[in-house]
């Protein structure tokens, strides 16, 4: 019965012990006033390393919570005053301990010299930045800056680099304000050293053009910032790092060379791997093995699929399929590039990166899909395919940006991309009935070579008028894109009414795009902190594409007339619109409208048995709505509701047929009408600077009508027609 009681008293006595413990207090001067937003830090009396940390209040309290139950070393840090230190020694039952009021004094004076030295907090709160101190984050030796990311709490990455920041995804990631390789942040957070960080900033960038007006058009991008320290910004790092193992002979190693100075900065970097593992976008793959494949792949109303494959889904084949930002197979990965940052003055700034990289990729993709109809399984679809693809993709991009003077400046950016793919296909179709029949079989194999090459251009000018909040701005773009792509489609494919049908075809298709527009904005102030925008956008795209696809039968080829599509098409599209905003303190409300109008003509000249003319005019009305209302500095609610239109293309539209994956078809709908979408999105984000405790809620809704989609149908002898 001792032994029973010890026992109790002893599992009492611990689990008492392993209660949290409170610690609170208040802070002031000498003279009895309060300190607040003072730096407080909880350290291990051993070796003074952090555990927690608080602020305090406006009021100087101060109340940290879900503390261990041990000894620490309370120390308080404030400008201009003297560390304060105090020894924590919690009791077995003590669960708050009250510090009471703590004194601090002034920092001390010697020899006619003050030395003040003040401890930033881990994170701080400015309106709508969030700002990490990156030093209160530990990183292993030669960590890259995404490995810092993920210690800090909001910041999600990824296994392909992916970042989100309070749920959402980051889409730029800049050094010191400057864009690192452009817009895309792997370059940044994959190669650039974490010891090198000073700050982490994260905040929603408006675009250009609401920055400029201060009329909020919705339009965000989550954003980072990285600051670096001092001496990065005036010398030269960077890191090395190298990998081999088995097996499969898996190597990787990435290079990042930096040399930073005033106004200036210049920066290489190199990747290679066979680890899939990508130093930048996938949006830099390319792909133009394009066709019909994909579509027989598509899902649709009648199809419960299954797939297993070294990558995702998808169905007879068609280049790389992405799913949840992974990349599916393996892929091989060298690259490198050049980023260089330059101010020319105090009125100019330079940047300029150039980026080359090439990609093996190999994908080895099984399908298993089931057809039905409203009361039983109908057959099934089966699809086993490996894909080798080769892709060289060089990117060029140029931005200068000028203050001509206090009440003008421009802004040109210029971008150029050339690809070069390649891509080998081989795969077996089959479909089934309900009792395992074999209706098709298809035995393929598709190759595919390609070249694109497109040339970018926006010149944004600006004006501030005598008035404040009065501007005007106007914005020109020009695009060119030119591709060319050759194949063959060779093959075999058996049913029950034709067995061992052969097929051998070759394809040449050359495609021409040309887009130029021009935006104009212009604000008035109303007073009161109101004001009014008035805006016009307009543009023209003019798309040529010539098809050909020729049947091979003993060495000569004939023109596949049925097959074969030939087209041009102008889209002309204006949009002019009102948007009223109001801004307070704390909130800002935005409403505004607008009328769009599409036209589209073109051109059907291929097949010649569907030679027709196009002439297609869509007019829609847009309202829009966009609330922000900031608690304090550490809650924020953001509401936007947009609505769009979005009009078939001329590819959508004509009925030509396209028989990549044969005796499975693909045909365009003339009869497709525009889709109209509403979008809402709500916002709520809090964070909590003393218990690192980040909450975020958003709610995301769409409703279209008339919306773009693929249906599927299935005949008697398993060929599936996708529309």
């Amino acid at each position: 019965m001792r032994i029973l009681l010890l026992l109790t008293a002893v599992l009492a006595a611990q689990a008492l012990y392993a209660q949290k413990i409170t610690v609170k207090g208040k802070l002031t001067d000498s003279s009895g006033s309060p300190l607040p937003m003072a730096t407080i830090l909880f350290l291990n009396p051993k070796d003074s390393t952090l555990v927690n940390f608080g602020s305090t209040d406006k009021e100087g309290l101060f109340e940290v919570k879900n503390l261990n139950r041990a000894e620490y070393l309370f120390k308080v840090t404030y400008i201009s005053q003297a560390p304060l230190f105090v020894k924590v020694s919690p009791k077995p039952d003590d669960l708050v301990i009250d510090l009471g009021v703590q004194k601090m004094e002034p920092a001390s004076t010697m020899l006619g010299e003050v030395e003040i030295k003040g401890e930033r907090a881990p994170v701080t709160i400015k309106k709508d930045t969030i700002e990490f101190n990156a030093g209160s984050f530990k990183t292993q030796p030669n960590a890259v800056v995404e490995d810092l990311l993920k210690k800090m709490p909001g910041m999600e990455v990824d296994n392909d680099g992916t970042i989100r920041a309070q749920g959402e995804t980051v889409q730029r990631v800049t050094v010191d304000g400057k864009e690192f390789f452009g817009r895309d942040p792997k370059l940044a957070t994959r190669n650039l050293p974490a010891d090198a960080v000073d700050k982490v900033q994260v905040f929603d960038k408006k675009s250009d053009q609401a920055a400029f007006t201060g009329i909020d058009d919705g339009q965000r991008e989550k954003t980072i910032n990285l600051e670096l320290k001092e001496e990065k910004r005036n010398g030269m790092f960077g890191n090395a790092t190298a990998g081999y193992g088995t097996p499969n002979d898996r190597f990787t190693g990435r290079l990042s060379l930096n040399r930073f100075s005033k106004g200036q900065q210049f920066s290489i970097v190199g990747t290679a791997n066979n680890v899939n593992e990508q130093g930048f976008s996938i949006d830099d793959y390319m792909t133009f093995t394009g066709g019909a494949s994909a579509f027989a792949g598509g899902g649709g109303g009648g199809a419960r699929t299954i797939t297993v494959t070294g990558g995702g889904g998808g169905g007879g084949g068609g280049g790389m399929q992405l799913g949840g930002g992974q990349t599916n197979g393996i892929m091989q990965t060298y690259g490198g590039g050049l980023n260089f940052n330059k101010d020319i003055g105090k009125k100019t700034k330079f940047s300029a990166n150039y980026f080359v990289n090439y990609l093996v990729h190999d994908i080895k993709q099984e399908t298993e899909r089931e057809y039905f109809d409203e009361t039983a399984p109908i057959g099934f679809y089966n699809d086993v395919s490996n894909q080798h693809s080769t892709n060289l993709n060089h990117r060029l991009n140029t931005i200068i940006d000028h203050e001509i003077d206090s009440a003008n400046s421009i802004k040109w950016t210029n971008g150029v991309t050339l690809s070069n793919t390649n891509s080998l296909q081989e795969g077996i179709t089959q479909t089934l009935t309900f009792e395992n029949d074999p209706l098709v079989t298809n035995d393929r194999v598709t190759r595919a070579d390609g070249t694109s090459l497109s040339y970018n251009s926006e010149l944004l000018y600006r004006h501030k008028f005598g008035k404040k909040g009065r501007t005007f701005s106007s914005t020109l773009n020009f695009s060119l894109q030119n591709s060319d792509r050759d194949g063959t489609l060779k093959g075999t494919y058996t049913t029950p009414e034709i067995p061992d049908s052969v097929y051998n075809q070759r394809n040449a298709q050359a495609t021409d795009n040309l887009t130029y527009g021009a935006a104009l904005s212009y604000t008035e102030p109303l007073g009161g902190r109101k004001y009014l925008e008035a805006n016009y956008n307009v543009r023209l795209t003019k798309n040529d594409v010539d098809r050909a696809v020729y049947d091979i039968q003993d060495g000569s080829e004939t023109e596949n007339d049925r097959l074969s599509s030939k087209y041009n098409s102008d889209y002309l599209y204006q949009r002019a619109g009102l948007n009223f905003k109001i801004n307070r303190d704390n909130s800002s409300l935005t409403v505004g409208g607008a009328f769009q109008q599409t036209l589209l003509t073109g051109d059907i000249l291929k097949p010649v048995a569907q030679k027709t003319n196009i002439d297609r005019t869509f007019a829609n009305f847009l309202p829009s709505l966009h609330y922000n209302y900031d608690f304090d500095n550490n809650i924020r609610l953001r509401a936007d509701y947009e609505t769009s239109m979005q009009a078939p293309t001329i590819q959508q539209l004509q009925p030509t047929i396209d028989n990549s994956n044969l005796p499975n078809i693909y045909v365009g709908n003339p009869n497709l009408k525009p889709s109209y979408q509403h979008s809402l999105r709500l916002n709520f984000s809090k964070f909590d600077p003393v218990s690192f405790v980040s909450f975020f809620a958003f709610i995301n809704a769409t409703y279209t009508t008339d919306a773009i989609t693929n249906s599927q149908s299935i005949n008697n002898n398993g060929a599936i027609t996708t529309i």
